[in-house]
């Protein structure tokens, strides 16, 4: 017996549906008549057998066999009965202290700080959420190896919890003497770099960053440890360096990771680095065909949210948030070392993003292509506070995608 998953959105547009899993980015484009099947399908809680009686016609049976295995393959249906279970992903600010001062830092990190989490309190953290069994917890920052006590806390994470360890850092402090125990104890390790060479890179990160990094780098793949990805904040002002970004990390052997600009923290001080009012060769090359996939519309990615559900972020006081894009206080869903052990799935912090899902969001309800134009409901909220911008990027983005997602102009 069949049923629709636990996070999909479906858009329908004259004789066509979309099904979307809103939790994988997954989707499907089928004809109204072959999801009314499929509702049917669900409404009479058949199994395959009794489906494929339904069906004499040997043709029908091999159609609709191919559209059920691809949308239980997309997760947007399941069999019931079945067993589904999403673990989390856990990001940890081990210290809101770092050694640099990017000029787009979302979390204003500084040298010094008023606040940093003792040893026993972090070891406490740590007990919680290897209890909770999260499939990958990543430790960040601030910078986490800024902290002396780090790798003795590492080692205790790794002793104590068989799933993936990954470590965002900003690899100035990768050397000699920590390298063999990050190696031990972590699977993957994100460095941040925001630049394609020293100028680039220098002007974001500050001076000598660049150099650092790649000698890190080049330390950890002479240890033969190659699990290393390279991110770049790519914005309006530095678009055209992406595919040199990616050259650079063939170049290195380390995997590519673009991330957007967001105006939180010292990025909304320094927005003008980043942010070009009106460029409209910046969301033309966004959207292109090359970046679109439009020979295979199912790359095109809609707007995903695991926030608070399978993804969850332990500040540097303990408490939790939803994700890193909303942290406000409405957003917060409670504090580890508060020794209040409730599930903090479904609270009004989780409940408090749902307003900011384009199909929710006033200005987005009516569009038939809302599900695609943000892939986070983190950048719809940043770019709605500029009601000029919003338009913009609307105003070029809707003709586009529509034709990209209907096969249609709008």
């Amino acid at each position: 017996m069949y049923n629709f998953g636990f996070n999909i959105r479906i858009i329908k547009y004259k004789n066509k549906v979309i099904l979307i899993n809103s939790e994988n980015g997954k989707w499907m484009r089928i004809s109204k008549k072959v999801y009314e099947i499929i509702v049917w399908i669900v409404n009479e809680n058949l199994d395959y057998e009794q489906l494929m009686n339904k069906f004499v016609d040997d043709n029908d049976q091999i159609y609709l066999k191919k559209i059920l295995e691809c949308l239980l393959k997309l997760g947007i249906l399941f069999i019931k009965d079945e067993k589904i279970f999403s673990k989390k992903t856990v990001l940890f600010e081990m210290t809101n202290r770092c050694n640099l001062h990017c000029v787009h830092c979302c979390n204003n990190s500084e040298m010094c700080t008023d606040f940093e989490l003792k040893y026993d309190e972090i070891i406490k953290i740590f007990d919680f959420l290897v209890n909770e069994q999260p499939i990958n917890i990543i430790l960040t920052g601030g910078e986490p190896l800024i902290r002396s006590d780090f790798l003795e806390l590492l080692s205790y994470l790794r002793d104590n919890y068989k799933g993936k360890i990954s470590l965002m850092t900003n690899g100035t402090l990768i050397n000699e003497l920590n390298v063999d125990s990050l190696i031990s104890n972590v699977d993957e390790i994100n460095i941040s770099l925001d630049g394609i060479d020293e100028s680039t890179t220098d002007i974001i990160r500050g001076e000598g960053v660049y150099k650092k990094v790649l000698t890190a780098i080049n330390l950890l793949r002479k240890k033969r440890y190659n699990n290393i990805t390279l991110s770049m904040v790519i914005s309006e002002k530095n678009y055209k360096f992406q595919q040199n970004f990616i050259e650079l990390n063939k170049k290195l052997g380390t995997k590519p990771l673009i991330r957007g600009f967001a105006e939180v923290g010292r990025g909304k001080t320094n927005k003008e680095l980043f942010i070009e009012k009106g460029n409209k060769e910046y969301l033309e090359n966004v959207f292109s065909d090359e970046n679109l996939a439009v020979e295979e519309t199912k790359n095109i990615s809609p707007c995903t949210c695991s926030a608070g559900l399978e993804k969850i972020l332990v500040d540097y006081k303990g408490n939790v948030f939803p994700c890193q894009w909303f942290k406000e206080p409405e957003n917060k869903m409670g504090n580890i070392l508060d020794n209040q052990r409730k599930e903090f799935q479904n609270n009004k912090g989780v409940k408090s993003i749902k307003k900011f899902y384009p199909w929710n969001y006033k200005r987005c309800s009516s569009c038939e292509v809302n599900a695609f134009c943000w892939p986070c409901p983190g950048e719809l909220k940043n770019k709605a506070q500029n009601e000029e911008e919003f338009k913009q990027i609307c105003n070029m983005i809707r003709p586009i995608l529509f034709r990209k997602v209907w096969d249609e102009e709008v």
